[in-house]
């Protein structure tokens, strides 16, 4: 039995500080201990699991195991040698401690060695490297400190043995719970595993411990309620940073304790303070920041009568804080980030040693006053962020240690007080973001003075640290800013500053930050930053100076060099300047640059040209015509270089393809809104940007080496990353690596191919309305082509079936039914009020159901009966209805031969331009290879204009060919007739846009004024919309489609029906030429005007920019670190990062894919439309004059011709019975079209073409099939009464007479008018042929008319094309001197030519008439059968058709029988225009 009595030592942690604690311990050992050869094999063991040969060395100790065998045998060193076991001690011949803290031990603590030690009182090895599970006790040992923190053990805390003292296991990677059993060690005093993974709930028992005195169970995941009722020995407990919840037990000491420091930040804690604080009187911390308590301050808070230090940061605490400005002892309150109220007002009471007051993040207001006469130890005042009021607090001079005031971010007003400005010993003075007025004080760079006016301070003592930023000071930077020799940092910026840098800020020797941008200063900035280039470190001006940013003033000339010769310098930034010049190649000399931020440089107020803007629609645009400049080469090399900005420059040339070591230190590139060109090299793409910004360039080629790594990294940093490369001319398959970032845009202004949408990367902002390559144009020209290929099918299988049908041999005669369609399309449908008219009795004839081809054979029997009855349209009888006829022809020759033509010499180009010659912006280019979208090249625009040249002029000979050759036979049938054409004789009609009949009032003009405004206003905004709609997020492709094809419908609609509808609003107000013309420059305006417009107002890469800010904004984002607080010293102890950020318009920059986008936009709309007037409106057609009853269309009798219902008899409630006009109007419009969009895409042409093709013999049949009815209406009437019988009736005068009578009283009762007797049939023959003829009357002068509509669109709009084709090369300016102006010239020289030759066209006709009258002088043998009477003589009218008799069939001796008054309105109208002339 062995008796000692031990003095301990325990070594405590917590504060840096070592506690001494003596305890006497007597007690007799009942048990058998361990033998000296036990310990020495498992000091042997420990040095083996620990890796000793590794940590021997590194902790200079030096185990010798010479034996194994006895421990003080000759061979075996004796372990509590310290010569041979360093860190080893012994008491008597036992190991009492083990001390290796800081060894590099690895490995793990052999469980079964520690065992081993029976006396073993302190194990330390902390800020180790061991591994493994803290080994348990299983012996009784009397293990007194277990220090086993700074490792990496793992797994739960151990069953620890009742005799511990201390247990410090902090920061290791221990997992699982607290054990239960803590409690039941009854001397421990210090417990410590803070910075551990450990769960659950803290166990009662432990903080009730009656020994334990400190606790640390901080950094970890423990949840559950505060413990209450902890031991009155406690004297730290920290339980910070976890996740307790609940709130703060009233009685956590629930008898008086001695609880000194209290850790509960960082929690989930919510609630309120405890309103009693009786048992913790002895208490000096207090930190509960960084929860979710609430609610005011309790009085009962004056009770911590000891409280030095309160944190109450970052909590939702409210009300007043004078209950904490009046705490006795209070030297450090920290309230910031709560929702305090009421003003900021120090009382006299105030603790004279009060040290630190931080009430910063809350909703203070009022006035900031101080109330007290001095304040002793005050060194820190943070009232920032509130909204305190009125002018900045006076008395802050009291303080001889006030050494930081941060007032900013308030609403303090009026200018910067002199006791402010004259602090004593201030090292950090804030007061930005306020609303400070007028002039920076000069006191405060002239040193310093003491607090009652004393004699001035040394220079030294000035402040270090000036934060004045976000204010409205004025005036300029004093001149006294050379005093502040020892000034660190100066940030000025945001502000009203004016007038240059001053001169003495040379003697700021100390400077290392100096920001200035965002004021109003001029001059050149680097003027006063001039150095020797070869001086030393000892010469130059500014050795410190590492932060510049001069940005957004008004100094001028060239980018200032004398920066970049800084020796330290890491930051420079110049954002929207007025600078010239190059990029200055001194920026290479700049080897410690991290940072280089120029952009904007031309894109200053000052220095660039407004648009003119009357009307306030631009969104504060310039332009600024500056000569491009490129970036050097030099600045790829820089060493140091991490940031690079220099967007919004207008920069040409290419990415450095060269690699370079320096280049891989680029992490922040940003290039935007420049023109630079090239392929975007391979170097480039592996580099790993975190930030990459190559948007708004003109790069072309593919992605296929992109790397994202960089990417990637940030975004598992949660750092902030951009990747924009939108707006380029980018093609080629999507970066698979780019799929899944975060925030990128890289699919905007870039043809990318996609097989599907998942290919797409899914964050992109066009990710839901982006359409891959060509998909939208080849969707719309699969449409066609299918429409098309099912129409040629269809006619060759029926024409097989005609074919074989027609050389069939009669069959047997059988039963035959009545066949629907044969009785529709051979017009057999009976009258409302007359018994049914035959049409062609060979269409009458019963046919089998089931013969299919026998109704082929019927069906085209009757279109070859509709075209001969058209074409034999008697030239003298019906001759404006002849020139009609022959405009139609001429008209589907003009279109198909053009589109031919275009196709035969566009075509090559655009296919062999692109695929061979490199004349395409994009490669590849998918199916707009076929087009001028992306096109770009000086050779290929210069091709174009040649050729549209050649285009131009085939229209204006072909239009002028068939002119003379109508003019021609008009001209001989006027005349025939006598000139009834022409006013006094020999002089020729001239056309004019007026009639001349017509009453033209002030009210007219204003309808057609505000007609033509409505429809210009309505369609641009349409069309904006639509262009808009496009754009839009939500609108995916598939949607964008429907709308393509839905404005296609709309189009359609609009300027057939409404556009027609305006221009039928005023017949006779304009004369049928000027009434084409107008209804053509509507549908020009609508169909190519707005939809330009529309595209240029609406799409980014056209002048988006202009009109909406955020189109076009650079928003330029950098941080620097600056001081936040400061030490003993005056050094910074801390430092923040201060967010910089300047948007900035940068100067329009044209992108010349304007015209691109309309084509990308647009050519699926002409395509939908055209396969719909082609194709389906034919059927339509067919339908309404087949299936659409009369009397259903009443309401659309203003714009549907009677034309289409021959043989009804309301005709008298319909317009006109045909509408040339809006015929003629609607072709020449499609050959606007094919002069237009055509040229771009010779698909799109070819489409108008066949759509022209078809629409024309459309109307060609129904034109012949309404002849063909009154063909037969008239032979009818033939064969019932006899000619030779109606014409002695209309040459009797007394029958005459008696007529006269009959029609004067049939007048009366027009509306009644039925198809049962001849007579009535004869006169309804009369009205529809003189209608007809009426509607007709000068519509085949339109072509001609409106030749100078088509030459001013057509040269318009290949300008248009053309500055986007070559001026992409060679620039704006060079494109208008080489193309555009000698197209516009050409364009102008054929308008002048037209009225030139239209005056003289005009003489040659004038004399023609006259030879012409001069043969039909009197006696000839026309005058001899027709005797041409005086006009308006119903007599001479009834001789003309006598005479006329024998020579012209029955119908035009009718015409001619007829009085005036006996006819519909249409043949009244007539009559009426012929008396007129």
């Amino acid at each position: 039995m062995i008796g000692r009595v031990r003095s301990v030592w325990l070594v405590g942690w917590w504060g840096g500080e070592c506690v001494l604690l003596a305890l006497a311990l007597a007690a007799l050992a009942t048990v058998t201990p361990s033998s000296p050869s036990a310990e020495f094999l498992a000091l042997y063991s420990f040095y083996n699991h620990t890796n000793g040969p590794l940590w021997e060395q590194h902790c200079s100790a030096n185990w010798r195991f010479g034996c194994l065998a006895e421990w003080n045998s000759a061979e075996c060193p004796d372990p509590c040698n310290p010569l041979a076991f360093s860190g080893v001690s012994c008491s008597g011949s036992s190991v009492s401690s083990i001390v290796l803290p800081s060894c590099g031990l690895t490995g793990s603590l052999p469980e079964d060695a520690l065992n081993d030690f029976f006396w073993l009182t302190i194990l330390d090895v902390s800020s180790n490297n061991i591994t493994g599970r803290v080994p348990a006790i299983t012996r009784p040992l009397r293990f007194m400190q277990f220090q086993l923190g700074y490792n990496k053990f793992t797994g739960p805390i151990p069953v620890l043995h009742a005799s511990m003292l201390s247990v410090f296991l902090k920061d290791n990677f221990l997992t699982g719970t607290l054990p239960d059993s803590l409690g039941d060690i009854s001397s421990l005093v210090a417990f410590n595993v803070a910075y551990n993974r450990l769960q659950g709930t803290i166990p009662p028992g432990l903080v009730r411990s009656s020994t334990l005195e400190d606790i640390d169970l901080s950094e970890n995941f423990l949840s559950g309620d505060l413990p209450a009722a902890i031991a009155p020995t406690m004297d730290n407990l920290n339980l910070r940073d976890n996740l307790l919840d609940g709130t703060i037990p009233v009685d956590l000491c629930a008898v008086p304790c001695d609880l000194n420091v209290l850790q509960l930040n960082s929690n989930n804690l919510h609630g309120h303070l405890p309103d009693s604080y009786v048992n913790m009187s002895r208490m000096s911390i207090m930190d509960v920041s960084q929860n979710w308590l609430t609610g005011t301050i309790p009085a009962s808070v004056q009770q911590l009568s000891r409280l030095n230090t309160f944190i109450l940061e970052e909590n939702a605490f409210s009300g007043p804080l004078d209950r904490l400005l009046g705490m006795e002892n209070l030297a450090n309150l920290l309230a910031g980030s709560n929702l305090f109220t009421g003003p900021l007002a120090l009382p006299p009471s105030l603790n004279y040693g009060f040290q630190v007051l931080n009430v910063s993040l809350n909703l203070l207001s009022g006035p900031f006053t101080i109330k007290y006469t001095e304040m002793g130890t005050m060194a820190t005042i943070d009232a920032s962020s509130n909204f305190l009021t009125g002018p900045l607090p006076t008395g802050l001079n009291v303080s001889s240690e006030l050494r930081h005031v941060v007032l900013g971010n308030n609403l303090f007003t009026s200018s910067i007080p002199m006791e402010i400005a004259i602090l004593m010993v201030n090292l950090y003075l804030d007061l930005s973001d306020n609303l400070l007025t007028g002039p920076i004080p000069d006191e405060m760079f002239q040193g310093c003075f003491t607090p009652m006016g004393g004699a001035e301070c040394a220079l030294s003592s000035v402040k270090f640290y000036l934060l004045l930023h976000k204010n409205y000071l004025t005036g300029t930077i004093p001149s006294s800013v050379g005093g502040a020799r020892v000034m660190r940092q100066m940030l000025l910026f945001d502000n009203h500053l004016t007038g240059p840098i001053p001169a003495s800020i040379k003697n700021m020797t100390i400077l290392s930050t100096l920001l200035l941008q965002n004021n109003l200063l001029t001059g050149h900035p680097g003027e006063h930053f001039d150095m020797p280039t070869d001086a030393s470190m000892a010469n130059i001006t500014f050795p410190n100076l590492q932060v510049v940013d001069i940005g957004d003033n008004r100094f001028s000339g060239s980018v200032p060099e004398e920066f970049f010769r800084l020796p330290r310098l890491r930051y420079f930034a110049i954002t929207k300047g007025c600078y010239d010049g190059d990029l200055p190649h001194a920026i290479c000399d700049a080897s410690s640059l991290e940072s280089l931020i120029l952009e904007g440089l031309h894109a200053g107020v000052e220095c660039n040209d407004v648009f003119w803007d009357p009307l306030g629609i631009l969104n504060d645009a310039y332009i600024s015509f500056v000569d491009p400049s490129t970036i050097p080469a030099c600045v790829w090399d820089l060493p140091s270089l991490r940031t690079l900005h220099l967007a919004g420059n207008a920069l040409t040339g290419t990415l450095p393809s060269t690699p370079s070591s320096a280049f891989d230190s680029l992490q922040d590139l940003s290039l935007s809104f420049n023109q630079m060109t090239g392929t975007i090299p391979r170097l480039v793409q592996e580099q790993g940007f975190t930030t990459l910004d190559l948007s708004r360039n003109r790069f072309s080629g593919r992605l296929d080496h992109l790397n994202v790594h960089g990417f990637e990294v940030a975004e598992a940093l949660n750092e902030d990353y951009d990747f924009h490369i939108h707006i380029n001319r980018l093609s080629g398959e999507v970066p698979e690596t780019a799929t899944y970032l975060q925030r990128l845009e890289i699919l905007a202004g870039n043809i990318w191919s996609c097989d599907s949408e998942n290919d797409l990367p899914k964050n992109d902002p066009q990710e839901r309305r982006y359409v891959c390559g060509s998909s939208s144009f080849d969707n719309a020209l699969s449409v066609w082509a299918v429409f098309f290929a099912c129409v040629i099918v269809f006619g060759g299988v029926a024409y097989l079936m005609m074919v074989f049908y027609s050389r069939r041999p009669e069959q047997s005669p059988r039963r035959r039914n009545k066949s629907v369609w044969a009785t529709h399309l051979s017009m057999r449908t009976s009258l409302d009020d007359g018994p049914p008219v035959s049409i062609d009795s060979s269409l009458t004839e019963e046919v089998s159901p089931v013969s299919a081809g026998s109704w082929l054979v019927h069906i085209v029997q009757q279109f070859q009966a509709w075209d001969e009855a058209a074409c034999q349209t008697d030239k003298k009888l019906n001759p404006q209805l002849y020139l009609f006829l022959q405009s139609l022809i001429n008209f589907r020759l003009i279109a198909v031969s053009l589109a031919v033509i275009i196709a035969v010499l566009y075509l090559p180009l655009y296919v062999f331009g692109k695929g061979y010659y490199d004349f395409g912006s994009h490669t590849p280019q998918y199916r707009w290879l076929f087009t001028a979208a992306y096109l770009s090249s000086t050779t290929a625009g210069g091709w174009m204009a040649g050729l549209f040249a050649i285009v131009l002029l085939y229209v204006v000979c072909q239009v002028y060919r068939h002119y003379f050759s109508m003019r021609k036979f008009f001209s001989r049938i006027e005349a025939e007739a006598g000139g009834h054409g022409q006013g006094p004789r020999g002089q020729t009609r001239r056309s004019t846009i007026f009639n001349a009949q017509a009453a033209i009032s002030g009210k007219k003009f204003l309808t057609i004024f505000g007609l033509i405004l409505f429809n210009c206003v309505f369609i641009l905004m349409l069309k904006c919309g639509f262009v808009y709609l496009i754009h839009v997020d939500a609108v995916e492709p598939s949607l964008q489609t429907t709308l393509q094809f839905g404005l296609a419908i709309f189009d359609i609609f609009y300027n057939s029906i409404v556009l027609s509808r305006m221009v039928l609003t005023f017949p006779k107000l304009l004369s049928p030429s000027a009434r084409i013309q107008v209804r053509l420059m509507g549908l020009v305006f609508n169909n190519i005007l707005a939809p330009i417009a529309a595209t240029a107002i609406s799409d980014r890469s056209c002048f988006s920019e202009l009109f909406f800010a955020e189109a076009g904004s650079i928003d330029t984002f950098s941080s620097i670190m600056v001081c936040d607080s400061l030490d003993e010293k005056g050094g910074c102890s801390s430092f923040t990062a201060l967010m910089l950020s300047t948007t900035f318009d940068p100067i329009f920059s044209y992108d010349y894919q304007c015209s691109s986008s309309l084509f990308t936009v647009f050519f699926p709309v002409l395509l939908f439309s055209y396969t719909l007037t082609a194709f389906v409106e034919p059927a339509i057609l067919l339908m309404l004059i087949n299936f659409v009853k009369f009397e259903y269309v009443d309401g659309f009798l203003k714009l549907i011709p009677s034309i289409l219902w021959p043989t009804r008899s309301r005709h008298d409630k319909f317009n006109k019975v045909i509408l040339p006009e809006i015929l003629c109007s609607s072709l020449l419009g499609n050959i606007a079209i094919i002069l237009t969009f055509g040229v771009a895409s010779p698909a799109v042409g070819l489409a108008v073409a066949l759509s022209v093709y078809i629409y024309t013999w459309q109307w060609h049949y129904i034109v012949g099939r309404y002849l063909r009815v009154f063909q037969n209406r008239r032979t009818d009437q033939g064969e019932s009464e006899g000619e030779s019988e109606g014409e002695s009736r209309l040459s009797s005068d007394s029958v005459s007479s008696q007529r006269q009578s009959a029609y004067s009283q049939d007048s009366q009762r027009q509306s009644s008018l039925t198809w049962g007797g001849s007579e009535s049939r004869v006169t309804s023959v009369l009205q529809f042929h003189r209608a007809l003829e009426s509607a007709c009357r000068d519509t085949w002068r339109g072509a001609m008319k409106s030749l100078w509509i088509l030459i001013a669109i057509s040269a318009m709009f290949m300008c248009m094309l053309l500055n986007d084709v070559s001026g992409d090369e060679v620039g704006i300016r060079r494109t208008l001197q080489v193309l555009t102006i000698p197209v516009s010239s050409l364009a102008l020289a054929l308008l002048v030519g037209i009225k030139a030759f239209s005056v003289w066209l005009r003489g040659v006709e004038s004399d023609e008439m006259e030879r012409l009258l001069s043969q039909n002088s009197p006696g000839t043998e026309l005058d001899k059968r027709v005797e041409l009477p005086p006009r308006n003589s119903g007599s001479d009218l009834r001789a003309l058709s006598k005479s006329t008799s024998s020579i012209a069939p029955p119908v035009f001796s009718i015409i001619h029988a007829t009085q005036p008054h006996v006819i519909d309105p249409h043949v009244k109208v007539l009559n009426e225009a012929n008396d007129g002339l």
